[in-house]
């Protein structure tokens, strides 16, 4: 799910859909959101809210939200991967793990 942290708040963006290239035939829709100045936009693949630990827990997106709500910038592609192997603790996982991050500077 695509999370959008503005001026300190964190907003999720509802709009979701089948992964693009997933389902050949399928139909998308266009939504349009605007970024401003020092918005950070982050998109990840279901790897960081599926990363599990030793007892079948998932990080979930909430464990994901929360590092993204406390970045400013392009550390939050590095402070998840961080996070997803903290809570992870050497647990293999599987599936991959997938970051995209935009910051309107």
């Amino acid at each position: 799910m695509p999370l959008l942290v503005r001026k300190g708040k964190l907003s999720r963006l509802e709009e979701s859909g089948v992964p693009l290239g997933l389902l050949p035939a399928w139909k998308y829709e266009q939504t349009t959101v605007p970024l401003e100045q020092g918005d950070l936009l982050v998109c990840f693949s279901d790897g960081i809210s599926e990363a599990e630990n030793a007892q079948g827990e998932f990080w979930e997106e909430r464990g994901a939200a929360h590092v993204t709500s406390q970045c400013t910038g392009m550390e939050v592609i590095t402070r998840l991967f961080q996070g997803c192997d903290e809570f992870a603790a050497g647990y293999e996982q599987s599936d991959d793990i997938t970051v995209i991050a935009v910051h309107i500077q």
